[in-house]
């Protein structure tokens, strides 16, 4: 599946210049079903359709440059019709359902394969109560303020 940091190639664009442009997925583009947030080499940040994105490495792209082992695709559970119901452990994504935002998703450009997510296993929750705020640490054993 691709995933955030995975180093991809632009390829079968209608804008022509951008075909064979390397980047490193950002993420899926909430603004556009379908599409993944791309930053090209040279800095330009695209929205691209997953069928335009072709895996270049077996490794991952981490923020300083360096790189990591891919991670196989984790067991997920079998997805329901209906709302897609978030949790800790990775749920299948059906087709026509919405992902809720801050999710982790781990998408495949092999046809057949479905997107999984899970809700990330640390994350924070930002309250804001008038000039106050409360940042909140979750993870799957409880809270730290």
């Amino acid at each position: 599946g691709v995933g955030v940091g995975e180093r991809v190639k632009l390829d079968g664009l209608k804008a022509e210049s951008l075909n064979g442009g390397m980047g490193v997925v950002l993420g899926i583009d909430e603004r556009k079903a379908g599409r993944f947030r791309v930053k090209l080499d040279g800095g330009k940040e695209c929205s691209i359709k997953k069928e335009n994105l072709k895996r270049v490495a077996a490794h991952v792209a981490i923020g300083n440059g360096a790189q990591t082992p891919k991670r196989e695709r984790p067991a997920a559970l079998t997805g329901r019709p209906g709302k897609y119901k978030a949790g800790y452990d990775w749920r299948e994504v059906l087709k026509g359902q919405e992902i809720p935002r801050g999710l982790e998703v781990m998408s495949s450009f092999e046809a057949g394969v479905t997107d999984i997510a899970r809700i990330p296993r640390k994350w924070m929750l930002d309250v804001r109560w008038g000039d106050e705020r409360v940042r909140v640490e979750i993870n799957g054993r409880g809270m730290k303020v």
